[in-house]
């Protein structure tokens, strides 16, 4: 397989934001889910010399998440910018190139919020 460039599995998502139909229900855009992915598969441990497959890259990225959660992901991504910002642009540039590929054809809707 080869690596995913840039730009080359179309384009990104447009952003939209709207207000839940119902109470209980989130609604949720490409652009933030793709952001939360590539965050994910930025501070997984994958590497792009790796070459991984999608479906690994997909279970990275569900491993990272429920393992640090949104806002876990988000904090070790900023805390990489800050200490290494030369190496982490190339980082999240493969990570956004290969979430959009690996979830090119995913679609993106409606979730239920569970709350206790």
């Amino acid at each position: 397989m080869s690596k995913p460039r840039p730009g080359s599995a179309g384009s990104a998502p447009e952003v939209r934001v709207r207000k839940p139909h119902n109470e209980g229900q989130i609604i949720v855009d490409g652009d933030q889910v793709e952001v939360n992915r590539a965050e994910a598969l930025f501070v997984s441990y994958l590497q792009p010399s790796q070459w991984p497959t999608p479906d690994e890259v997909r279970e990275a990225i569900s491993t990272t998440l429920r393992v640090r959660g949104t806002h876990g992901c988000a904090a070790v991504f900023a805390e990489e910018f800050g200490e290494h910002p030369d190496t982490a642009a190339g980082r999240m540039t493969w990570a956004l190139s290969t979430v959009h590929a690996v979830y090119a054809t995913a679609p993106i809707g409606v979730i239920q919020a569970y709350t206790a």
